[in-house]
């Protein structure tokens, strides 16, 4: 895979680098905050958001399997769309760690989550050495449509629960 092993996801602690006040709808740095503390908190928040869909896929297909019925109760707290949190799973349930790219967006990797492994990762590779969005993607796929990964609902894989739909 060459060059592709180097941009897959690895492991690593992420911590807000800055003091201040934190509310459900802002963010409040504390006096004095010098320009190098606030650029590390803007990476740190940049990361953050491009690893959220990861992660609230992983928590979830974790809570599925080891909760059942139980977890779908709770997914509907986290204030998103039925249809974002089952793509969310299903994505994350798809790709394995070790075949995402971290210099690709999950948006690329729900558009290749439906493919078997093989092509999932000529995809991934594709679009990595063209440096492809979405939308180049889909045409060069001959797609113009949603990802297969939507649905109106989320059926739990281990107890059968739905919610969402």
């Amino acid at each position: 895979m060459g060059n592709s092993e180097t941009s897959k996801m690895k492991d690593s602690v992420i911590a807000l680098p800055l003091p201040g006040r934190l509310t459900a709808v802002s963010f409040t740095p504390q006096p004095g905050v010098t320009f190098d503390e606030w650029a590390d908190a803007v990476r740190v928040m940049g990361r953050l958001i491009r690893v959220t869909p990861w992660v609230v896929g992983d928590l979830l297909a974790y809570g599925e399997d080891h909760f059942g019925e139980r977890a779908a109760q709770v997914f509907d707290e986290l204030g998103l769309a039925p249809e974002t949190i089952s793509n969310y799973i299903h994505v994350a349930r798809a790709l394995p760690r070790a075949r995402r790219r971290k210099t690709l967006p999950f948006s690329i990797h729900a558009e290749v989550a439906a493919l078997p492994e093989g092509e999932q990762e000529e995809w991934l590779t594709r679009c990595e050495a063209k440096g492809w969005t979405r939308g180049q993607l889909r045409e060069a796929r001959g797609q113009s449509r949603r990802p297969l990964t939507d649905s109106c609902a989320h059926v739990c894989q281990k107890c059968g629960a739905r919610f969402g739909g």
